[in-house]
């Protein structure tokens, strides 16, 4: 093992400084788990940072990033390798300070050996994580979700302890900068996440993440198989995550893209508990999907900070993920229907199809063969509207021609032409022409225009 972490650092080896430094925390970890690190963490004893830093940062020419001068933490990137600099006044010390045994090891850059205090080798070896210290997670709460992190991205199971300490200091999430939360979700969700999630709803740490899904507990599913609806969420995660892409551009969208889908998934229905309506012996939730997207577009750049666009696609699916129900109930599957929906959905038809088929099978999956024929039609159509596009037939001069004055009528009437293109109805320029006369006259006869 020597020999490998001997190898990764002698690229580096003649820009260190010949003085007491170590290699430490998630390299080392990764290094004895048979991991290729791009990230490397050093502590440097009695020295300034900043000037080991820099002085590596001119040996390399890397560019030197201040992380937080006033605990002496800086970096040296060059890409792709980030190279982190930590000084501290005693090694022993800096280790206890860790938040997890595994990340609690460090390797003598100069003397070539491992340095493990708190049995960090021995439970790597065990796939187990162990807290160094209570008092580490209260001072530094984000580690209760580092520890959900570390299962999902490597399969640790937690000691038997940790459990424990993680739900007891779990209100302390709320003090902890919301972009470092949204990171370590980001993280977490990208990885196997669905057992994870899960582990984090038991513990109750979720509901201090996502304070959304705490109704979800007390509301019934209200469909087969008997559960709560968050219990119905969880589930709907678990399936987005098993889905089987069956086209090569889905699997694109979903390599891309899926850490998303799996957060629409778990708060699809986030607006039920709120729309609850009882009509006799039936409950209803109407709109829930609308404001549902409303709830996540406000709450998922609050709570976890995504940018804009990753809000978007959240809040698309969400609120388009009851349409493929919609359309597997109707009597006739019209191409209208579809394109509609692929419309409105803008570039985001994978995540709507694969939460709309996660959500029926955590419903009990009786339809789901209904539901397998809608995403498949839609998917032709959406393949077929990928080839080059319709020609337009007519444009806003025509209707200004007709004596129309432009404004949003002009959007709904080039509209209509465009759907009847795509089912096939409106071919030529002529036929186009004539379907706007007609519909021009009924607006004027109708005083909308």
């Amino acid at each position: 093992m020597r020999d490998r972490f001997e190898q990764l650092l002698k690229p580096w080896l003649p820009y260190l400084p010949d003085s007491e430094i170590y290699l430490v925390g998630g390299t080392v970890r990764d290094i004895l788990m048979g991991r290729e690190p791009n990230d490397f963490d050093f502590v440097v004893i009695k020295q300034d940072a900043a000037s080991v830093a820099r002085e590596f940062a001119h040996r390399i020419r890397g560019v030197v990033v201040e992380l937080d001068p006033t605990r002496n933490e800086y970096r040296v990137v060059k890409q792709p390798y980030t190279f982190d600099f930590v000084g501290a006044d005693n090694l022993y010390e800096d280790l206890k300070r860790r938040d997890f045994t595994v990340n609690a090891i460090a390797y003598s850059v100069r003397e070539r050996k491992l340095i493990d205090i708190v049995g960090g080798v021995r439970d790597i070896e065990s796939k187990l994580l162990r807290a160094v210290r209570e008092v580490n997670l209260r001072d530094d709460p984000l580690r209760i979700l580092r520890a959900f992190r570390l299962q999902a991205e490597y399969g640790f199971r937690f000691e038997e302890r940790l459990p424990k300490l993680l739900r007891k200091y779990r209100e302390l999430l709320n003090n902890v900068a919301r972009e470092r939360i949204g990171e370590e979700m980001r993280r977490i969700l990208a990885a196997s996440a669905g057992k994870v999630i899960r582990k984090m709803a038991e513990y109750e740490v979720l509901d201090v993440v996502l304070p959304e899904i705490k109704p979800m507990r007390r509301l019934p599913h209200f469909k087969f198989p008997v559960g709560s609806l968050l219990e119905h969420s969880l589930w709907t995660l678990e399936e987005v995550e098993r889905y089987q892409p069956t086209r090569e551009w889905e699997a694109k969208y979903l390599d891309e893209k899926l850490w998303l889908v799996k957060l629409a998934g778990l708060l699809h229905d986030v607006a039920k508990p709120q729309t609850l309506r009882e009509e006799g012996d039936e409950v209803h939730f109407y709109g829930h999907d609308i404001i549902g997207a409303r709830i996540i577009k406000k709450k998922t750049k609050e709570e976890l900070r995504l940018s804009n666009d990753e809000t978007k696609v959240v809040s698309t699916i969400v609120r388009l993920h009851m349409r493929p129900h919609l359309l597997m109930g109707e009597p006739v599957l019209t191409r209208h229907a579809m394109w509609r929906l692929i419309r409105d959905s803008e570039t985001n038809i994978v995540g709507v199809m694969v939460v709309a088929y996660a959500d029926g099978i955590a419903s009990g999956g009786r339809q789901i063969d209904k539901l397998k024929r809608v995403r498949d039609a839609v998917y032709d159509l959406y393949e077929e509207l990928q080839k080059p596009k319709l020609p337009r037939l007519v444009t806003g001069y025509d209707l200004i021609d007709m004596g129309l004055k432009p404004g949003p009528i002009f959007k709904e009437i080039l509209g209509e032409v465009e759907e009847l293109q795509v089912e096939g109805i409106i071919t030529t320029r002529e036929q186009a022409l004539k379907y706007i006369k007609k519909k021009v006259d009924e607006l004027k006869s109708s005083g909308r225009v």
